[in-house]
């Protein structure tokens, strides 16, 4: 975890909490930090090799938290965890769910339309970015 502070920035708005960290961490003087977990403290997750981050029991990130109304909200024990999963609850899925990975883009190629003729424009000011 690395935040940085640019000249002239006010730390002081910068809030850190529940944050379960694994590498370096490098945190300027300003910036409001509570309830994480650094390197070097094992969090216990169930299989991080397999992107499951969820924790094991016993974890020192379970009921560790804290309260942040309207984003911590349904937690189960008497504080939330930290990190991205609550023990005990049932796990949320992370990422898009619209379009899976095996089929990333499910157009065949040669159902793109060609490009328009006239080319389309943008109103002055701004800029049009071609995508595939």
């Amino acid at each position: 975890m690395y935040l940085y502070q640019p000249s002239g920035v006010d730390m002081w708005t910068q809030k850190i909490y529940n944050n379960i960290s694994t590498d370096a961490t490098e945190l300027r003087s300003g910036a409001d930090v509570s309830n994480n977990v650094y390197r070097g403290t094992d969090p216990r997750f169930v299989n991080p090799a397999a992107f499951n981050f969820q924790l094991q029991p016993g974890s020192p990130a379970i009921d560790a938290g804290r309260v942040i109304p309207g984003i911590t909200d349904g937690y189960v024990g008497p504080a939330p965890d930290v990190g991205a999963y609550e023990f005990g609850a049932t796990p949320w899925t992370p990422g898009h769910s619209a379009v899976t990975w095996a089929d990333p883009f499910p157009f065949p190629r040669s159902t793109l339309p060609s490009s328009p003729s006239p080319a389309p424009s943008a109103p002055s000011g701004t800029s049009l970015w071609p995508c595939e």
